[in-house]
């Protein structure tokens, strides 16, 4: 996949989200990924180091204690073309994150995302020096990985950090992610 960024929309919507919708080029076709910024949330977008596209999101509240970062990945068609294989690559990413660590936490469990489009799976792991402290903003509690492969050849990687999966920044940002969307 040969992934560049053609255009750059934003339409209004209810509440104060904003409808990013992004021209991006996938083998020559030109397909539109649309991400329903949360309102409250601010968006920057930029080309990753080898190919693909990188969005962030930041809160405008300084108190929200999160962030999210999406990766267009260039994948082949084929790479993540099953459940079973996107998962299998998820736990991957999960045991290469925990091997990292120092202390070892345990295998956190692969759970899927609950995709308007697609399919993907997340893993989630809480850093244990953090409970029971009181949010610190900058550094969260929690990490948030996954991987959603919306179409043949469109993957898209998550990252979310947060201070819990039960506070509104990580159910904003899920929401968010949940709904991308890609239209020909």
């Amino acid at each position: 996949m040969r992934a560049t960024l053609v255009a750059f929309i934003v339409l209004a919507m209810a509440a104060g989200a904003r409808a990013g919708v992004y021209g991006i080029e996938i083998d020559g076709k030109k397909t539109w990924l649309t991400i329903n910024t949360p309102a409250g949330w601010t968006e920057s977008e930029r080309e990753a180091p080898i190919d693909g596209l990188i969005w962030n999101f930041t809160p405008i509240d300084h108190k929200t204690n999160a962030f999210c970062e999406l990766w267009l990945l260039d994948v082949s068609d084929k790479e993540y073309s099953t459940k079973k294989k996107l998962s299998r690559q998820v736990e991957d990413l999960a045991r290469k994150m925990v091997t990292s660590l120092d202390p070892k936490l345990r295998m956190p469990d692969v759970k899927p995302f609950n995709c308007k489009q697609g399919f993907g799976f997340y893993y989630s792991l809480v850093d244990p020096s953090m409970a029971g402290k009181a949010s610190q903003p900058g550094n969260p509690k929690q990490v948030t990985g996954g991987l959603i492969r919306l179409e043949s050849g469109v993957v898209i990687e998550v990252r979310i950090a947060s201070d819990g999966d039960k506070t509104e920044g990580y159910q904003q940002l899920l929401a968010m992610v949940e709904a991308l969307q890609l239209k020909h």
